[in-house]
């Protein structure tokens, strides 16, 4: 099973691209197990899926209560996708996604969330016609309790992926870093063992290679 931070690895701009269907699946279901623990909720299952792919908009995503599954889409999972180039945009969908099987487990009593108003906001919400559509009324969906608090959660939550993510590549150069340093020295004091003192080994070179190969082992010592 793919780890957070190798979901992360895998999210990266260079490598996302060369990722399979099903390996881009992996790093969707990979981060929803990991925001679901954060929370305390159960993780719900991130599948591929058919959705309206059109002119008039692309529906990137959604979560379907009755199976408790998050449905990306599709047409979105291939590498020449519009929103399936790069990560970014379907991580925000999984997040969001994410985000409404939380509003349903704490509305179900499921999960306990602080904001008794939002809790009751989204159960209003959640009630059979008061759900309001993209195709009925844009502004009106976009406004509504439990889509504005998944767009602001998904927001922030990506933001705070990405760090991680810089984070975990800092880290990796880093120990590239320190393992070529590492190495630079190993070269040199089998040098030393070899020739004697470093003084003599580098004079010693110097007569048998020349001048620049003593130099340039000389100064590769002393990074």
């Amino acid at each position: 099973m793919m780890t957070y931070e190798d979901a992360l690895c895998a999210s990266r701009h260079g490598t996302w691209e060369s990722l399979s269907f099903a390996s881009r699946l992996e790093v969707l279901q990979a981060v929803e197990n990991h925001a679901a623990v954060r929370v305390g909720r159960t993780p719900r299952q991130v599948e591929g899926r058919w959705l309206h792919d059109g002119p008039d908009g692309v529906v990137l995503g959604e979560y379907d209560p009755a199976d408790n599954r998050i449905h990306i889409n599709n047409s979105q999972l291939m590498p020449n996708a519009r929103y399936g180039k790069q990560s970014d945009d379907l991580l925000d969908t999984v997040l969001h996604e994410g985000r409404h099987a939380y509003q349903h487990q704490v509305v179900r009593g499921e999960v306990h969330h602080p904001d008794a108003e939002e809790v009751k906001a989204w159960a209003e919400n959640m009630k059979s016609g008061n759900y309001v559509q993209f195709s009925q009324n844009p502004r009106a969906y976009w406004q509504q309790p439990i889509e504005a608090d998944a767009r602001a959660y998904a927001s922030e939550r990506l933001e705070e992926l990405k760090r991680e993510r810089e984070a975990l590549d800092q880290a990796e150069s880093a120990r590239a870093e320190s393992a070529g340093a590492e190495s630079a020295r190993d070269v040199f004091e089998r040098q030393v063992s070899t020739h004697g003192t470093a003084t003599g080994g580098l004079e010693r070179q110097a007569v048998s290679e020349g001048v620049s190969r003593a130099v340039r082992v000389q100064g590769r010592s002393q990074r």
